[in-house]
């Protein structure tokens, strides 16, 4: 089985049924094992939060922090609590 050889896409974690039949007609099923492990979930709606390793940025808003506190002061915000 080659991973650079096209084939169906599969986004969703209810697919599993149809990656195992597509990897057991193609002769590339090794073995099926069900493995059970916990999942961080949203407290909110409960659906499963999976982590990806992304690349990501950060500004370092330390070094604006007097600035952004005197820009403030200057905002009329409403509701007045909120700034």
């Amino acid at each position: 089985m080659s991973l650079l050889r096209p084939g169906p896409v599969y986004s969703s974690k209810t697919a599993d049924k149809e990656i195992i039949r597509h990897l057991k007609d193609s002769g590339a099923l090794y073995r099926r094992e069900q493995i059970k492990h916990n999942y961080p979930h949203c407290w909110r709606c409960s659906s499963p939060l999976i982590y990806y390793a992304r690349e990501s940025w950060y500004i370092r808003t330390t070094m604006f922090r007097d600035q952004l506190i005197a820009n403030n002061a200057k905002i009329k915000w409403y509701p007045s609590f909120c700034g």
